[in-house]
């Protein structure tokens, strides 16, 4: 079952090998680092709920910040926030690295929580070479009613190319206010 599992992954056929590694699974205990495999499979074969079991089931003691944005990134696509938010919070506590606030601004935006999504991109933005930070940022003020904040926090956001478009668009909005 094993070697079905690699010849499956080695020939993109993830759902064939998230099967195999299942079985391998029943005969005999996974390692973290195949559990981690096994949710990597999931997620690509569009099964996040399964995924984050088992990436939650592979965290090894010493959690690194990739296997907590791997879990709250699949609780997220399988429609868990709270849960996602109770994990990045904890990874948060052992470690705060940009991608993680990310993740958790990502969250607070999609559940409406513009105060908070703030926040979280706020902690980034001098981090982040993209602008996106900054753009999100701009984008919360904008729906919180800051109008002077969200003209600044765009404007920022315009000195990024990725970002230039969108930014100019909601600073054409926050005039409107």
């Amino acid at each position: 079952w094993y070697l079905s599992y690699q010849h499956e992954a080695g020939q993109s056929r993830f759902r064939e090998a998230a099967v195999a590694l299942s079985v391998v699974g029943y005969l005999r205990q996974l390692t973290p680092e195949e559990l981690k495999q096994l949710g990597d499979l999931y997620l690509v074969s569009g099964v996040p709920y399964l995924a984050s079991r088992q990436y939650a089931v592979g965290l090894a003691e010493e959690r690194s910040s990739a296997d907590y944005e791997r879990l709250g990134s699949a609780l997220v696509a399988a429609h868990e926030s709270e849960k996602a938010l109770t994990v990045l919070q904890e990874a948060l506590a052992h470690e705060e690295t940009p991608r993680l606030w990310s993740l958790m601004g990502d969250i607070h935006y999609l559940r409406q929580d513009y105060a908070s999504a703030l926040d979280a991109f706020s902690r980034i933005a001098d981090q982040d070479d993209s602008g996106r930070a900054w753009l999100m940022q701009g984008y919360c003020a904008l729906e919180l009613g800051e109008k002077e904040q969200a003209l600044d926090l765009l404007g920022r956001a315009t000195t990024y190319p990725e970002q230039a478009d969108m930014a100019q668009l909601l600073l054409q909005r926050a005039m409107k206010l």
